[in-house]
């Protein structure tokens, strides 16, 4: 593996010597040994066969997820294929993550944010491993993004009561005389509660006494039309 640097750089070494490396000078080099373990080839590409196929409510790649401080986050992921045993969660996240297995094809990952991770955006990434016999298929690569805060305080809102009142009325009452083209206004209130009620009985008062002068006007005009007849 060799390092180089992006544009012409000077290096001041402690002896002040000065030396000059550009992008084609490598910085460094160093010689790195590794293994391939090459799996057979799958018999079918089809998704939910050999290789998993995720399932909701597993999030879909490039979800943002709202995770609060001091309150844990649940991201469940399930999946399924109907030729292969579904084993394994592989993932990468922040270093508090913990996966919880539920059950062959079905996982938790859990995260508890602290203090210092807020306005923080962190992302989880995962793949679903299957097997068959010493075969190892996996699903495709899903990744999420976590966004860290600090969950608002809510007050509510005081509750105003406010005072009840009464619609003013005017009440006017007309007193009827013997005779019929006379007209007197007896009493005229504006008021309420009790002096409504007092206005009330006024009002029978003075309608019953009018009904019986109408009453007594009618027979007296009955009367002196039977003496002018007889």
């Amino acid at each position: 593996m060799e390092d180089f640097p992006k544009q012409t750089i000077f290096l001041h070494q402690s002896d002040d010597v000065e030396t000059t490396r550009t992008p084609s000078d490598a910085l460094s080099k160093i010689p790195i040994r590794f293994g391939l373990i090459v799996d057979p080839p799958v018999p079918s590409c089809s998704e939910g066969a050999y290789l998993p196929k995720f399932l909701p409510p597993t999030p879909v790649s490039g979800t943002q997820l709202l995770a609060y401080i001091n309150e844990t986050l649940n991201i469940t992921i399930m999946a399924e294929a109907t030729n292969t045993m579904v084993s394994k969660l592989l993932f990468s996240g922040p270093h508090s993550v913990v996966k919880h297995v539920v059950s062959h094809g079905e996982f938790i990952l859990t995260w508890t944010p602290c203090d210092r991770e807020d306005e923080e955006n962190h992302p989880i990434c995962f793949v679903v491993q299957a097997e068959l016999n010493t075969a190892k298929y996996h699903s495709e690569l899903r990744c999420v993004i976590v966004s860290i805060q600090i969950r608002p305080i809510t007050t509510p809102l005081p509750t105003t009561v406010l005072p009840s009142t009464t619609p003013e009325h005017t009440t006017t009452l007309l007193f009827i005389n013997e005779t019929e083209d006379q007209k007197k206004v007896l009493y005229e209130s504006t008021g309420s509660g009790d002096d409504s009620m007092g206005a009330g009985k006024v009002v029978g008062i003075v309608f019953g006494v009018g009904a019986v002068a109408a009453i007594v006007g009618i027979a007296l005009w009955a009367l002196n039309r039977s003496s002018s007849v007889l």
